[in-house]
């Protein structure tokens, strides 16, 4: 019972795949007669290798859970990059996968000169990197220059579910890759909140 407490809390933070990770608790704990004699043992090392083991099937099932198709083979150059204009003023390359669905997916975003993102959110969490110009970036559920940060190429930042967050192409053109785990989606934060 320790067991399965110990790993719901620590897996309740991974909000994506709440009926998942509690299939993949169950499954976890309640076949730990499975586990070899030595990762039941009354001693504190036979206790950690039995909490380590059911910890570990958890995140493998999970990890296979979250990842969709596997990845396959993929060289692209920049100049073979299919971008498509979005109605919000930016143009999008998928690299892998697709945010609608589950799944990792990888995209570059290019914002023209002056674009300013308004608050919004996202479901999932994602890694943003900056590959080329720099970006003016906010956490905050209003455009607050003040609270904007300059975020030259190679910069990163992250996106934790639904927090909101604002971005602009102040100084000219950028480019961004932006990486998640599906399905994703865009929750713009209304004016005045």
């Amino acid at each position: 019972m320790r067991l399965r407490i110990l790993i719901t809390s620590f897996l309740g933070r991974t909000h994506h795949y709440r009926g998942e990770y509690e299939r993949a608790v169950g499954l976890a704990t309640d076949n730990l007669a499975a586990l070899p004699a030595y990762a039941k043992g009354s001693s504190l090392a036979g206790k950690r290798i039995g909490v380590v083991s059911a910890a570990a099937l958890v995140v493998l099932v999970l990890v296979t859970l979250a990842h969709g198709e596997s990845l396959r083979p993929l060289e692209a150059t920049p100049d073979r990059l299919t971008w498509v204009r979005d109605p919000r003023g930016y143009e999008q390359a998928l690299i892998v996968g697709d945010p609608e669905k589950s799944g990792l997916y990888a995209a570059h975003i290019r914002f023209p000169a002056g674009l300013r993102i308004a608050p919004h959110f996202h479901p999932d969490e994602r890694i943003v990197t900056v590959l080329s110009g720099t970006v003016y970036f906010g956490y905050g559920e209003r455009f607050d220059e003040t609270r904007m940060r300059a975020l030259p190429a190679g910069s990163v930042w992250t996106e934790p579910a639904r927090q909101p967050h604002f971005a602009w192409a102040k100084e000219g053109e950028v480019v961004v890759q932006v990486i998640g785990i599906g399905p994703s989606g865009t929750t713009p934060v209304p004016p005045g909140q």
